[in-house]
């Protein structure tokens, strides 16, 4: 085994904080990244972790190699990066972390593009709504939709911008009447996220004023898909993603409540951890990201 793979291996092992968990994340055996970790401890002749039997800490030595390291992979990350106009074909694996309904209402026609461009690279997707970190579970990068970027370990390129719109059926509001106000909302019932505010919602006019409706809701779901096929039965009024709530707009199924308010202007963002460089796969495919949604609105 070489240095450079067994310096890989110490690096995953601090970044997911445990040589179990770096196993499962580079798929090997957990004896095997034990037996790496041990190598480059005898070839530099130093101790690089305190083990006890719950957890595991750099030692300073450790500290030293795992700076050092990470340099010594940029750079051969930005070689590599410098080089990559001599393939003809992106190899390897990209791991990508995407939001559940966004993959499934935006993505899909995109992946199947970009395979078609790179069809020697595998693609590994993990489709789910829970917000991972990035670093510690080894994905290359990570599509978020949010209003705001607070992680100061990753870097981020903005790839397309949309708002959340309040929508029913028409059965609903016939039965219920049309909220005139936000003020009107909490007479209603709501179907909202897991993560969204329990007792309010934020919307801005056509103004740019910010204004809360509060609200009560008796259905949560964790699906944004769910959540518009119960407002399309007519079960209550929902906050959704113009993304995933377009197609039933466009129908008929849905229409849009209180129209002078939307939500502020979220982002979708691709994010990955910061670094000297950016690896060629990473690389190629946040511009063809960039590319797409150019071209295709939410």
């Amino acid at each position: 085994m070489s240095q450079l793979e067994n310096l890989h291996n110490f690096i995953r092992i601090v970044e997911a904080n445990g040589i179990g968990r770096a196993a499962q994340q580079m798929d090997i055996a957990k004896s095997a990244v034990s037996r790496r970790l041990s190598e480059l401890e005898e070839h530099y002749g130093v101790k690089l972790f305190n083990r006890t039997t719950r957890k595991i800490s750099l030692t300073e030595a450790g500290q030293t190699c795992y700076q050092h390291a990470l340099g010594i992979l940029d750079a051969m990350g930005e070689l590599e990066s410098q080089l990559s106009h001599v393939q003809s074909e992106l190899r390897g694996t990209l791991n990508v972390a995407l939001p559940l309904d966004f993959a499934l209402e935006q993505m899909v026609g995109l992946m199947d593009e970009f395979k078609q461009r790179h069809p020697q690279l595998q693609l590994n997707l993990d489709l789910s709504d829970r917000i991972i970190d990035v670093v510690a579970s080894g994905v290359d990068l990570a599509i978020r939709v949010s209003s705001g970027l607070s992680d100061s370990s990753l870097q981020a390129r903005t790839l397309a911008t949309g708002k959340a719109l309040l929508v029913a059926s028409p059965s609903y509001l016939q039965r219920f009447g049309a909220p005139k106000s936000p003020q009107d909302l909490i007479e209603h019932s709501f179907i909202r996220y897991p993560n969204d505010s329990a007792s309010h919602v934020t919307l801005q006019d056509n103004k740019g004023q910010i204004v809360q409706g509060a609200i009560r809701s008796d259905i949560v779901i964790n699906s944004g898909r769910f959540i518009t096929e119960l407002a399309v039965l007519g079960r209550g009024i929902a906050f959704q993603p113009a993304f995933i709530c377009k197609r039933a707009l466009q129908q008929g199924t849905l229409v849009q409540v209180l129209p002078g308010f939307s939500s502020p202007v979220g982002h979708v963002h691709a994010v990955y951890p910061k670094s000297k460089f950016m690896p060629a796969k990473v690389r190629v495919f946040i511009d063809f990201l960039v590319e797409w949604f150019a071209q295709h609105s939410l």
